[in-house]
């Protein structure tokens, strides 16, 4: 991967606006300053190199394409008052749980560089009376410290990673990427998905009980019963069932099972019909069965 030129701006500030390069005059009489330390820049319109800001009487800073990055980001969510979020899925084990797929939100206002807590994110959109945390990645991912800060702040945390292009992103790229398209987004936290990660988790665990075949209580199949309580043995029902998720033994040498044939009854119940669907194997069966 080439390394991106991020000395080098083409958006700066200019009577506290973001401007473009081309939109501005040659050289001092642009009027402008760097978004990140506020330093006089010199506007390099020439005929060899493509237009840039760089600074007048300093060496440019590291920060300055970043920050531009954020302030563009800001003005391009307000003006359109909406951000394309990408799917949210739950993993458990080796199964991934779709639970919704891309989709726009609408943004009533944005805020840059705000301390929210114990962390400044790079972008804070507001929903209704949510909060989504956008960071853009153009040379340092979010760290464990921060990632642990934005967890236990519970406000869902949106990657947009930038660190991929070895050139200056447009205004119209940008906006495409925050507007139009789920690519280079990634969860770094999602508030929903983890409270379901933990309620499915949670549904589809049930324990083993002593046996030769392993009995389990409550089987969504109910592929035997015992006095009108469906059960399943484990040898004979849940080893081959195309529901079994995993097998678990805990230190006490307890086992138990995660079924996913609970997790479809949860979500028939209590969201969705047509929510839930496996997205490395196939769709659940047989939902008219549970």
């Amino acid at each position: 991967m080439k390394e991106m030129k991020k000395a080098n701006l083409i958006y700066a500030i200019k009577e506290g606006s973001l401007v473009y390069i081309d939109d501005v005059e040659k050289g001092l009489r642009c009027g402008c300053i760097c978004p990140a330390c506020g330093a006089s820049l010199i506007a390099k319109k020439g005929n060899k190199v493509s237009h840039h800001f760089a600074h007048y009487s300093s060496e440019d800073c590291e920060k300055g394409y970043e920050t531009s990055l954020h302030l563009l980001a800001k003005k391009i969510l307000s003006e359109t008052k909406e951000i394309m979020l990408p799917a949210v899925r739950i993993q458990l084990a080796n199964v991934y749980i779709p639970m919704w797929n891309q989709g726009k939100i609408q943004i009533d206002y944005v805020e840059l560089e705000k301390k929210n807590g114990e962390i400044i994110p790079d972008v804070i959109a507001y929903s209704g009376n949510k909060k989504l945390i956008i960071e853009i990645y153009v040379t340092h991912k979010v760290d464990e410290e921060k990632l642990k800060k934005i967890r236990a702040s519970d406000i869902s945390a949106l990657e947009i990673d930038l660190s991929k292009f070895d050139r200056f992103i447009t205004e119209s790229e940008l906006r495409n990427i925050l507007v139009n398209s789920d690519s280079y987004k990634s969860w770094l936290y999602n508030s929903i998905s983890e409270k379901y990660f933990k309620v499915f988790c949670s549904v589809s665990k049930r324990r083993w009980v002593s046996g030769y075949a392993g009995r389990i209580y409550y089987c969504p199949l109910a592929r035997k019963t015992w006095y009108g309580k469906p059960y399943a043995d484990f040898i004979d029902d849940c080893s081959c069932c195309e529901y079994l998720i995993e097998v678990e033994t805990d230190d006490d040498y307890n086992t138990s099972i995660l079924c996913l044939g609970r997790i479809a009854s949860y979500v028939k119940n209590n969201l969705e019909k047509n929510l839930l669907y496996i997205i490395n194997k196939k769709a659940i069966p047989n939902w008219k069965k549970i």
